[in-house]
């Protein structure tokens, strides 16, 4: 009843003369055309004492009682013409002077009184009456600061939530100018956000998708019905307030943000992306979430999930209203969210909540949409494009791809920037979208390894930087290894086909560069040779392996700070791509750490191999360097044992060449 409440209520009863809501006793005698004023006072007065005084503790039900009350009484008396104006002033003063003098109920009665007021006014020319509403406001505004002022830190739900709602129904249509008068507008912004997100009768943190995920893991499948609690729960949340109100109360809150301070709008961001990463962490544990097809449920889930995704969409919904706030104050007030961050903060809520707007459009709807791009092209004109690129990677993104996406639409889109460089942030973005279709193993992965392996092969110097072929090869090879071993012997073969099709010899070594990169031998713990005394900061040191053949594992762990302590790592990748097969060699050392441990030892020879036939120098000494590193640093606990052994029988070889 009182807690389904409708907004297009108001308007069906803005010109009725009868009252038809609640105390109906009381309706009639506030709405009497002759009524003594001291009477009318007595009476309003005795109903909120009584009201305050029969109940244990506020109800956010009594609330809206109240609050139908005086906002269909207000819209009845100031549309009758059987009340002059004066008479109709002195009413509404008559009330005021009751509601000023009660606690919580007063500010609950003023709201209703101050709503029915706003929508009569709006069909109505200004004039006595009509500027009576300024006094309206600044006495719901004063209530306000004080029920902040004495409550903000003891309020329970109902109260919180009955602020909220007040809010969302009278804050909009209060001036702006006139809402400067509110003395505690931080704290109530901080109040309705945090109901927004965490109350029981809101979002409350995400916990219904924690609920549902407990219920159905109870039932050992993947089934969700409207018989489930869980279902119930949400059906109930739907129907109530401050739920239903989430269109005014997010419209508030953008009022309040244009009156607010800056600092206030960091910690306001930080609650919402919070949530919002969250709510997208708890998705992802939840049995739904799996459910690609809805093809593929039962019709019992078909059926419910709608009313779930009602939820989000809500959610969705009010997040981008707050947003949009934001970016429009932006957009006029000099030095509000002109940093940046705070708008990354809110591309990465917009990440987080993808799952969401996916399920409705490519866009969710048209203000998203517009927000959406109105943030990209104000970071556009900033440095911090780069940093956008880096922190939304399209990983999370592409879960939710379906594959026919991908295949039909997202790679023929793709493919024309993986070799043109010339717009780089496309060139960069059309890579990073194919290692995320490899990392979330996207169906077309498979059939598209073939020509992403040769073209990352013909890519260096060309178009790629050695940082990146190492690592797009790295990933292809990784994600591979988890789903085709036949794959990756295929792409492994293709890079050492590579690798043999090209001269061993070096390129140009400059002498001023020679001596730029410093390189010591160690041939035991008790002797040192230094092969320049330049006094480079990068010099790099070796360590033959010994010549005992009980060593163990420990002992070549313990050697492992002897081997390049002050390496660049830098100097040593540009070390050894002085050789012609330097980038090639360097891509297929870094596979040993993707590669699966049926193709170690092999991989490890082949390596050993092709090191064998580099001349001896600085550049391969670099080779060896990054090659202990995998081994030392880059194995996972399948491979480790094996990786150690293999060096500790096999190194010796590698070192000792370098050091002849």
């Amino acid at each position: 009843m009182a807690s389904t409440i409708n907004p297009q209520n108001e308007q069906e009863t803005s010109y009725q003369r009868a009252y038809n809501g609640p105390y109906g006793t009381f309706a009639k005698i506030f709405l009497r055309p002759d009524i003594n004023f001291d009477y009318l006072e007595e009476v309003a007065s005795d109903l909120l004492s009584s009201e305050r005084e029969h109940g244990e503790r506020y109800t956010i039900d009594a609330g809206f009682r109240i609050f139908l009350l005086f906002f269909n009484v207000s819209i009845a008396k100031l549309a009758t013409r059987e009340s002059s104006s004066i008479e109709k002033v002195t009413w509404v003063r008559t009330l005021l002077r009751v509601f000023k003098s009660q606690d919580f109920l007063g500010l609950v009665s003023v709201g209703g009184l101050l709503r029915g007021y706003q929508l009569h006014k709006a069909n109505q020319k200004r004039r006595i009456v009509g500027e009576l509403i300024s006094e309206v406001e600044d006495v719901f505004m004063e209530l306000l600061d004080k029920i902040l002022d004495e409550h903000f830190e003891s309020a329970d739900d109902d109260i919180k939530d009955t602020i909220a709602f007040l809010c969302g129904r009278c804050l909009a249509s209060i001036p702006t100018r006139r809402l400067q008068h509110l003395r505690k507008k931080t704290k109530l912004l901080e109040l309705i956000i945090k109901v927004i997100i965490n109350n029981p009768r809101t979002f409350q943190g995400g916990q219904f998708i924690r609920d549902i995920t407990e219920e159905i893991g109870a039932h050992k499948e993947i089934k969700w019905t409207k018989e489930f609690q869980s279902y119930k729960n949400l059906q109930t949340l739907s129907k109530q307030a401050p739920f239903t109100e989430m269109g005014p109360i997010s419209r508030a809150v953008g009022k309040l943000i244009k009156i607010d301070e800056k600092e206030d709008l960091i910690n306001i961001l930080y609650h919402i992306s919070d949530f919002a990463h969250n709510l997208y962490l708890l998705w992802e544990k939840c049995p739904l979430s799996r459910i690609v097809n809805e093809e593929l449920m039962d019709g019992e889930t078909k059926q419910a999930t709608p009313l779930l995704w009602h939820i989000f969409k809500t959610i969705l919904f009010t997040i981008t209203m707050i947003f949009k706030a934001i970016v429009d104050n932006s957009l006029v007030k000099n030095g509000y969210c002109d940093k940046g961050e705070e708008k990354i903060d809110m591309l990465l809520t917009f990440s987080h909540l993808y799952f969401i707007t996916i399920r409705f459009d490519l866009y969710g709807f048209p203000v998203y949409k517009e927000i959406f791009f109105n943030i990209l092209n104000q970071l556009m004109e900033t440095s911090l494009c780069n940093e956008v690129l880096d922190i939304l990677k399209p990983i999370e993104v592409m879960k939710v791809l379906e594959d026919e996406i991908v295949e039909q639409k997202l790679l023929p889109t793709l493919c024309p920037y993986l070799t043109d460089n010339s717009k780089i942030y496309l060139f960069e973005s059309a890579h990073s979208t194919v290692l995320a279709i490899y990392v979330t193993q996207k169906r077309i992965s498979r059939d598209f390894s073939s020509y992403y392996s040769n073209l990352l092969l013909e890519g260096y110097p060309a178009y790629l930087s050695i940082e990146q072929l190492r690592a797009a090869y790295a990933t292809m090879i990784k994600s591979l290894s988890e789903t085709d071993d036949a794959l990756v012997w295929y792409c492994l073969e293709s890079l050492l086909n590579k690798i043999e099709s090209l001269p061993t010899s070096n390129l140009e070594l400059s002498e001023q560069k020679s001596t730029n990169i410093t390189y010591t031998t160690k041939t035991n713990e008790n002797e040192t040779k230094e092969s320049s005394e330049s006094g480079s900061s990068d010099s790099i040191t070796t360590t033959t392996a010994g010549t005992n053949n009980n060593e163990t594992k420990e002992s070549s762990e313990s050697d492992s700070s002897n081997i390049y302590p002050n390496a660049s790592e830098k100097d040593a990748i540009s070390a050894a791509l002085y050789l012609q097969r330097g980038h090639l060699l360097l891509t297929l050392i870094d596979q040993v750490g993707t590669v699966n441990l049926i193709f170690l030892e092999t991989l490890l020879f082949k390596i050993k191999y092709l090191i064998s036939l580099e001349s001896n120098g600085i550049a391969k000494s670099a080779l060896q360097k990054a090659l202990f590193d995998v081994l030392s640093k880059n194995l996972d606990y399948t491979k480790k044992d094996a990786g150690v052994k293999w060096w500790l029988n096999e190194g010796r070889e590698i070192t000792g060449d370098i050091q002849s």
